[in-house]
């Protein structure tokens, strides 16, 4: 019983991110911005009614799909374009984090929050850059 209502989640998934995908390369829009409007879709938050049988289940499909998203950048990803934009893309890496974590640590002050909590959270918010992001530069 447990296989069937996997392969039924599994569709779902599969026809809401092929519906979605085709309808934001139509309308010119990135394609990873679709897949999170299917992620929204399919969720158990959205109402009227859930879509999916096992959240546990979907979640490991959300992260399997995370790592297959990494590997095709990896695929991708050529050093020798990595070394020809090498000192550009270090300065802008660098630039970027430094000032995520001056804007993390202002706003931890706005909320009046120790300088512990503050640098804490600074840091850790240019620690996650989305996927896509990295792709685009190396292209």
């Amino acid at each position: 019983m447990h296989a069937i209502s996997f392969i039924q989640d599994l569709a779902v998934i599969m026809l809401v991110a092929g519906v979605v995908t085709i309808l934001f390369h139509r309308f010119k829009q990135p394609v990873v911005l679709g897949y999170i409007v299917a992620g929204f879709i399919i969720g158990p938050h959205t109402p009227p009614f859930g879509l999916i049988h096992d959240e546990d289940t979907i979640k490991t499909l959300a992260e399997l799909g995370v790592i297959f998203l990494m590997f095709c950048l990896g695929l991708e990803f050529s050093l020798r374009k990595l070394f020809k934009v090498g000192a550009t893309a270090f300065i802008a890496a660098f630039l970027e984090i430094v000032l995520m974590i001056w804007i993390g640590f202002e706003i931890g002050r706005w909320f009046e929050w120790s300088t512990m909590t503050r640098c804490s959270w600074g840091r850790s918010w240019p620690s996650r850059p989305p996927p896509s992001s990295s792709r685009r530069s190396m292209t």
